[in-house]
């Protein structure tokens, strides 16, 4: 599984190569861009894959341990072999909220320089040079969302520790944790097709379009009322005041009753379960119940559990709240006058909608 924040940084980071990290994609490759010298890189499909993260059945805890670094062989003329004896730190610039690594049995939750290994190994036995290491990656989320859904990224860059071989530091790298990707299903080994995890991957593909779309036409029924009522009391209209109680009735819960199925957050809650539990009739582990309480068939893939495919249809719901609050400049800040869930604080709508983003407007 996998999850993206999207944040801005110090002009200083400006310079970055979009790294990323999936188990299929193979491990961080340490080495220079010259023989005996030069500047440390690492080669990596920076450009597509995330580090994706697993439930670890504590708390709102994610994890993974893949990629790992490891000290690249030489591929003439792209990467170079570390000399000998070279030690190797890596330089966090910047962690998100709830983001942090473990190298060495050493935290990382700060930013700061933190040792990888020493490249003490070559030819066949390269593997086991003490470079090669594998971090645990961890995104804790710090309060339980409405989609359990969390991204976040690290920024850093390697450096050449206490040796003194002439190394200069790496370009600076982004990478990327999410507990939304998926995992890849078993499709079969030899001649064999698993015609169940073809079937779940299709139905799949057709419950992730169907819960988009829903999700933004419920967002877009209370953005709408909401864009309706700010138009007439910008305007002094007197039909301001009604247009204020349809947008009440279309965002919030009015009612007082907490989120039930007549209230936004009730029916995206009702559509998430309903997805959710349909996909698992296609993909769950036969014999378990569904989010709604329905029976897995014997004919399911067993190919992700509930929890899996709670963060997934959660990134759906968060890029479906992203793209709409882009097309929303201002909506925003209204939305903060709609108190949801009253019953349970009452706090305003956006507090429930951490995806709906808008731009900042100075006064």
């Amino acid at each position: 599984m996998g999850t993206f924040l999207r944040i801005a940084l110090v002009s200083s980071l400006a310079l970055w190569s979009s790294v990323t990290a999936y188990s299929d994609t193979g491990d961080l490759a340490i080495g220079s861009d010259s023989s005996g010298g030069g500047a440390l890189k690492i080669e990596y499909e920076f450009d597509r894959a995330v580090v994706g993260l697993s439930y670890t059945g504590f708390s709102t805890l994610f994890e993974a341990t893949d990629p790992g670094f490891v000290p690249a062989e030489t591929e003439v003329p792209n990467i170079y072999e570390l000399l000998l004896g070279t030690e190797i730190k890596i330089e966090v610039f910047h962690l998100d909220p709830g983001v942090s690594l473990e190298l060495r049995s050493v935290p990382i939750t700060a930013p700061g320089s933190y040792l990888i290994g020493t490249h003490d190994q070559t030819g066949p036995n390269i593997d086991n040079s003490d470079l090669h290491q594998h971090p645990s990656f961890r995104l804790l989320l710090s309060t339980p969302t409405a989609y359990f859904f969390g991204e976040g990224v690290v920024v850093f860059r390697i450096i050449e520790g206490s040796t003194s071989n002439g190394y200069s530091p790496s370009q600076t790298y982004v990478l990327q944790l999410s507990n939304g990707y998926l995992a890849e299903p078993d499709y079969g080994t030899g001649p064999s097709v698993d015609g169940a995890s073809v079937t779940c991957q299709k139905f799949l593909g057709r419950a992730q379009q169907k819960y988009f779309s829903k999700v933004q036409a419920e967002l877009r029924k209370c953005l709408d009322r909401v864009v309706d009522w700010k138009a007439r009391d910008a305007a002094g209209h007197p039909s301001a005041p009604a247009a204020l109680v349809r947008a009440e009735k279309a965002c919030s819960d009015a009612s007082g009753t907490g989120p039930d199925a007549r209230t936004l957050l009730g029916r995206l809650a009702t559509l998430e379960e309903k997805i959710v539990s349909d996909v698992q009739m296609k993909c769950g582990q036969p014999g378990n119940p569904t989010m709604d309480g329905r029976t897995i068939p014997s004919t399911a893939s067993n190919d992700w559990d509930q929890t899996s495919l709670r963060t997934h249809f959660g990134m759906i719901r968060c890029r479906a709240e992203e793209l709409l609050g882009a097309g929303y400049p201002a909506v925003l800040h209204d939305l903060e006058s709609f108190v949801a869930r009253p019953s349970q604080g009452g706090d305003p709508l956006p507090e429930y909608l951490r995806c709906l983003k808008t731009m900042a407007h100075g006064h």
